[in-house]
């Protein structure tokens, strides 16, 4: 009986450890995607950031550092005219845990979860949060 308590408990901590890793993922793209809308708005002449050294103080973050079992990035910036300021963007952050969602964001703001790879794949069909 022992073993079975242990070996429920473990489990029970190790869901719960995942769930804070979400958890973080989540709050820190919905931070992220704040942050992008503000840079757009404090830099017309740039739009949004392609550099999350930009948008955050956290420079482990900004480095591509995991936190908390989470990669960040920010990708496929676009202009709509040649010079002109950026007009769209891609978050993305990247679990270090294959058993854990992937979440994506862009200009709209709109966070999903997928559990692929591509952040192109996220973006078209992710699961809304």
């Amino acid at each position: 009986m022992g073993l079975t308590v242990l070996g429920f408990g473990l489990t029970y901590l190790v869901g719960a450890y995942r769930l804070g890793q979400e958890d973080y993922a989540i709050v820190t793209m919905r931070s992220l995607v704040a942050s992008e809308n503000n840079f757009r708005l404090s830099h017309p002449m740039n739009g949004y950031s392609c550099k999350l050294g930009n948008i955050t103080n956290d420079r482990a973050l900004a480095n591509g550092k995991a936190m908390n079992g989470y990669t960040f990035d920010v990708s496929d910036c676009q202009v709509q005219s040649m010079n002109g300021p950026y007009t769209s963007f891609h978050l993305r952050a990247r679990p270090k845990n294959t058993k854990l969602p992937m979440y994506c964001a862009d200009e709209t703001g709109l966070l999903k979860a997928d559990y692929t790879e591509s952040v192109s794949t996220c973006i078209k069909s992710g699961e809304p949060i």
